[in-house]
């Protein structure tokens, strides 16, 4: 290890200089607290044994500075000290030191911390090498589910959307793609919980929707699809696990939207003369959560220049400062009262932020918005 020797008795110095030498460590030792501080500053340390009575800054002082410092590997700190109070004691741990060594120091007693300085340091590097792992992993993860998230569509019908993750892994995703040349899929879920496993599972359920590659699922029949889906997820194969979705399908043709699904908020219909928007419900249980789903699809025509928003809970399930929640219907009335905003979507985030007690929101932000010609 290398280490830091702060003692002021030049006889004592020596000696815990030599003892740690002979024993394979790198050793720097200086006679006060000050210049003790200054070295920190300035080199690694795994190490610091210091004294506690000393000219210019104690050693509880410069334990003190120690534990202040910013961006710096933890250092494990033994303080020196001949007191054996009880008072003593718990300032000298308030202050920050891992460890006391009473003097005189007996070599044996010294070399016996050392060693279990020297396994407790060499634990929490490598918990911190498996940390850094475990996040690289994480934010490759998140690149791949980025990496999954539509292109904004532009003609001839017009769609994007706003995707804002409550933790590194999201269980929300989120589309929209061409099935065929007359027909568009939509959708959004919702996996319950947070974190690896509801990550995994919602980007299982969209590479599925995105490929089409449920068996016997016709994917422009969207009760078929999220019966598909229920059959192909019940909640005891995924550790618990279920999830909510919105999926529509709209036909140029017929200029019908069909929707299904289960468990999910309502999606938000905007015809161009009604300020209003209709509410489109889905109308079945969680996905799989129970089964042999039976919801049925819902249709309703829509006019030229109507829009639609897809939407999570988590873009209005906001905590606010006295205790309350933000409602859907106050989420509702934003959006009417928004719509001909540029830059909607990243403004319905912000007033999502804005209103939440934390500023930062707990669930994940998913919305998708589809303006039909």
């Amino acid at each position: 290890m290398r280490i830091l020797v702060a003692e002021d008795e030049r006889i004592t110095r020596r000696s815990l200089e030599r003892h740690l030498q002979r024993w394979g460590h790198e050793v720097v030792c200086v006679e006060d607290g000050l210049m003790a501080s200054q070295a920190f500053d300035d080199q690694a340390f795994d190490l610091v044994l210091t004294d506690w009575q000393m000219p210019g800054i104690d050693g509880l002082d410069l334990i003190r500075r120690i534990r202040q410092a910013a961006n710096r590997d933890y250092a494990y700190l033994i303080l020196l000290t001949a007191r054996t109070g009880s008072d003593d004691l718990v300032a000298g741990l308030e202050a920050g030191a891992d460890e006391f060594l009473r003097k005189p120091v007996e070599q044996g007693e010294l070399r016996a911390r050392l060693n279990a300085a020297e396994r407790l340091l060499n634990t929490q590097r490598e918990v911190s090498r498996q940390a850094e792992k475990m996040q690289r992993n994480l934010d490759a993860a998140a690149k791949y589910v980025e990496s999954l998230l539509p292109s904004p569509m532009k003609s001839p019908v017009e769609a994007d959307w706003f995707y804002q993750p409550a933790n590194d892994l999201a269980g929300d995703s989120l589309g929209y793609h061409w099935i065929d040349d007359t027909h568009l899929a939509a959708y959004v879920l919702d996996v319950t919980g947070h974190g690896v496993d509801s990550a995994l599972l919602s980007v299982t359920v969209l590479n599925l929707i995105r490929s089409g590659s449920l068996p016997d699922v016709d994917f422009r029949d969207s009760a078929s699809v999220v019966y598909g889906l229920n059959e192909r997820f019940p909640m005891e194969q995924q550790g618990g696990q279920c999830f909510t979705i919105w999926y529509g399908v709209f036909g140029t043709a017929s200029r019908q939207l069909a929707w299904a699904g289960g468990g999910h908020p309502p999606a938000l219909f905007f015809s161009p003369n009604e300020s209003n928007p209709r509410r489109l419900t889905s109308n079945g249980p969680l996905i799989g959560m129970l089964p042999d789903w039976d919801g049925k699809n819902q249709q309703i025509e829509v006019p030229p220049e109507s829009e639609l928003f897809i939407l999570s809970d988590g873009v209005y399930e906001v905590e606010l400062s006295d205790g309350t929640f933000w409602t859907y219907d106050e989420f509702a009335k934003l959006v009417a009262e928004s719509r001909s905003m540029d830059n909607l979507l990243p403004f319905l985030w912000n007033g999502a932020v804005a209103r939440c007690t934390e500023k930062v929101l707990d669930d994940d932000f998913s919305i998708v918005r589809i303006r039909f010609p």
